[in-house]
C-alpha cells in the first residue's frame, strides 16, 4: 500500500479524534463518561452542539469508519503485510468488529438516556435548543 493509499482513511479517523476532543472542550467540566450531571450542569448549546445533539458522537462513527476502511481495504497494511495470516489475527479482527458493533449499539441507546436526562433537566430550555438543532448526528439527515 503507497503512502497516499493509506492518507485519506487515517485522515478521517485523525480528523474524526480531533473533532472528538473539541466536543470534550466545548463540554468542559461538564463532561463525563458515565451518563450523570455535575452540581451546576448547564446545558451546551454552542460550538457542534449548536449543529447537532451528540457531536462526540457523529465523530466516533466517523473513526469506526475510518478504522474500518484502514485496516479493512484489501491494500490494508493488515492484509498486505501477512499479519492476517498469522495464527489468532482472524479471531482478533473479528472480537475487534464484535466490540465496535456492541459500541455503535451502545452510543445509539446512550443518546436516547442522555436526550431523556436532559430534557427531564432542563425542560423548556431543551426544547427551544432541540427545536433549533433537529438533528442527532447528521446534518439534515438524522
Amino acid at each position: 500500500m503507497s503512502d497516499f493509499e493509506s492518507t485519506p482513511s487515517s485522515g478521517v479517523v485523525i480528523s474524526a479524534g480531533f473533532f472528538r476532543w473539541l466536543c470534550y472542550r466545548t463540554l468542559g467540566r461538564q463532561f463525563t463518561f458515565v451518563v450523570s450531571l455535575r452540581k451546576g450542569h448547564q446545558l451546551v448549546t454552542a460550538g457542534p452542539y449548536a449543529v447537532v445533539h451528540h457531536p462526540s458522537y457523529t465523530a466516533l462513527y466517523i473513526s469506526l469508519i475510518g478504522l474500518i476502511i484502514l485496516h479493512g481495504s484489501s491494500d490494508s497494511w493488515l492484509r498486505a503485510s501477512g499479519v492476517s495470516q498469522i495464527p489468532g489475527v482472524t479471531s482478533f479482527v473479528i472480537t475487534w468488529i464484535a466490540v465496535y458493533t456492541a459500541v455503535v449499539v451502545g452510543v445509539a441507546r446512550r443518546m436516547k438516556r442522555e436526550d431523556r436526562m436532559m430534557h427531564s433537566t432542563f425542560g423548556k430550555e431543551w426544547e427551544e435548543w432541540a427545536g433549533r438543532v433537529k438533528y442527532m448526528l447528521i446534518p439534515g439527515v438524522y
